[in-house]
């Protein structure tokens, strides 16, 4: 799977939505039935999405791991993969993450939002990991 098929982009919107566990659940789909290149830019959306659901239900060390490690699955990939504008992704949720870290109380978690995902239109043709 080289470019994304039409399922990925409902991720998307449900990610966008504030749906982050039917994003998780379609990229999870993909996820087990892709290779590379793709594979891991897929893990790290999994991972990210299911560390917000961990968010919305409360689980702090859970979404702050969760989110780390996907940042850490998507920093090998180019600034834009599958239009997926990665740099204003991975530094949203890095920033994201510290500021929920650094939250105090349920009060101040709730009134964070979340990272939003910049489909760019086209992407800019960029090597892919290993290439």
């Amino acid at each position: 799977m080289d470019s994304p098929p039409p399922l990925f982009f409902t991720g998307v919107e449900r990610f966008n939505g504030g749906a982050f566990l039917e994003a998780h659940e379609l990229w999870e789909d993909l996820w087990r039935a892709s290779s590379a290149p793709s594979r891991d830019f897929l893990q790290g959306l999994v991972q990210i999405s299911a560390g917000f659901v961990h968010a919305q239900r409360g689980n702090r060390k859970g979404a702050i791991s969760l989110c780390a490690k996907g940042l850490h699955r998507l920093a090998p990939y180019p600034g834009c993969f599958w239009r997926i504008d990665l740099d204003a992704l991975r530094r949203e949720v890095a920033q994201w993450r510290e500021t929920f870290r650094l939250a105090t109380g349920e009060e101040g978690e709730r009134r964070l939002p979340f990272p939003l995902i910049v489909l760019v239109d086209p992407c800019t043709p960029f090597p892919t990991p290993g290439s």
